[in-house]
């Protein structure tokens, strides 16, 4: 419109010149007639002027895709420009909420939302296909749950936060949720990542289905995983703790570690944060003063210690601990390696474990957040883990080595295939 609008208006000014200039053959006054002349020619210009900068401002990239337009097409599909800017703006929230300006890495960013974009509409795609997409009623009402509990776990966890004593809970809450909202934390978001996680779940077991593993697979998972742990461990067994703490298989033992369970008897939020405070100030108080502190501290643990008597009663005569923990509705309950020379266990526990007897309870062990008990159930032996302990362990784990293998394999084809095209520039 605006394109046909300055042409013509070009037009009609090239015209106008010849025609002023032949109106009269011999005027009267010829500077008048070219002053008046070059003034018209300058409103015409300044007319020009402005068509071209409305031309510019509806050319301007900003205004020229539809929310709908696709900024990524693939074969079979596409994704539409408002899914990507909505994504965009998530990530850059992310950014924004741990100090790094987004404006900085734009590029990239772009790149990397719209690369994931087309990755999961390609998996919509392919489960459609393989008709593992579609969600029942009941899928539908446990992601809701899941999500729901999702979401109010963050809730809570952000809630202390925003705690103001002359505040109702509702506004607390109000302002945690809004919180959460500014850094893309939604319960609608949670929502559709629980939903989506039910499809690529089916997804990956109808991709995998077949996969097996044979007897010389596991016994070859035990070798690599032996040799792997010998040579980490006996050079640095810290190693070991680490990877005990976070679960992974456990190959080889170094020497001196002995298996320690315990469980931990915890303050409320109240007496925590009291005996915190008096721990602090106990550290900066001279000897004179530190008596009535100190008292007060007791105080805290007796009255812990009395809260859980039975419990600490039941221990001292042999019942397990973990069957007392989930009894007492404890949070924390663990069974440990433990030696003298522990790196990721505090001083204080290290001590107390190794002052135990084998088969032995200990009495309530003070600590920052409250009391341990804690049982020195047997030495650990060194050396290897024999293949036969780990053998079902391992039959899993191969397996399902081998399906992660298979699938991301699969996937990556299907994306080499997909023929992806990407639009950054509409971002």
């Amino acid at each position: 419109m605006f394109k046909r609008q300055l042409l013509a208006l070009l037009l009609a000014l090239s015209l106008l010149i010849p025609a002023a200039l032949a109106e009269e053959a011999a005027p009267a006054d010829p500077q008048a007639e070219i002053d008046a002349l070059n003034a018209r020619i300058a409103e015409l210009e300044a007319t020009v002027d402005d068509l071209e900068a409305r031309l510019a401002e509806y050319e301007a990239p900003q205004g020229e895709y539809a929310p709908d337009s696709a900024v990524v097409t693939f074969d079979g599909g596409s994704v539409p420009l408002s899914a990507a800017q909505e994504k965009y703006r998530q990530r850059a929230a992310y950014y924004e909420a741990i100090d790094i300006d987004e404006a900085d890495y734009a590029d990239d960013l772009k790149q990397d939302v719209l690369q994931n974009l087309a990755e999961d509409a390609i998996l919509a795609m392919k489960a459609q296909e393989m008709g593992v997409y579609d969600l029942t009623d009941a899928d539908r009402a446990e992601a809701e749950a899941d999500a729901r509990e999702t979401y109010e776990a963050n809730v809570e966890y952000y809630l202390s936060y925003f705690y103001d004593e002359s505040l109702s809970e509702e506004d607390i809450r109000r302002q945690t949720e809004e919180y959460l909202a500014g850094e893309g934390v939604s319960y609608e978001d949670i929502l559709t990542d629980c939903l989506s996680s039910v499809w690529k779940q089916r997804l990956f077991d109808a991709v995998t289905q077949d996969v097996t593993v044979t007897e010389e697979d596991i016994r070859a998972m035990y070798d690599e995983g032996l040799s792997n742990a010998m040579e980490t461990y006996l050079s640095d067994p810290e190693m070991f703790e680490y990877d005990y703490a976070y679960g992974d298989l456990i190959y080889y033992h170094p020497e001196g570690y002995r298996r320690i369970d315990f469980v931990q008897l915890s303050f409320t939020d109240d007496e925590a944060t009291l005996a915190s405070d008096l721990i602090n100030e106990i550290s900066v108080t001279d000897e004179d003063g530190r008596f009535a502190l100190e008292a007060e501290l007791d105080e805290l643990y007796e009255a812990l210690s009395a809260r859980y008597a039975d419990l600490i009663s039941r221990a001292a005569a042999g019942e397990d601990l973990e069957a007392l923990a989930q009894e007492f509705h404890l949070d924390e309950c663990a069974s440990l390696p433990v030696t003298e020379n522990s790196t990721t266990l505090s001083e204080e526990f290290c001590a107390a474990a190794m002052a135990l007897s084998a088969g032995q309870t200990s009495e309530p062990v003070r600590n920052d957040f409250g009391l341990w008990i804690m049982r020195y159930i047997s030495d650990i032996p060194p050396g290897e883990v024999p293949y036969e302990e780990m053998h079902d362990l391992l039959s899993e784990s191969a397996l399902d080595a081998a399906r992660q293998e298979l699938y991301f394999n699969t996937v990556d084809q299907w994306i080499e295939d997909a023929n992806i095209v990407i639009h950054p520039e509409m971002l």
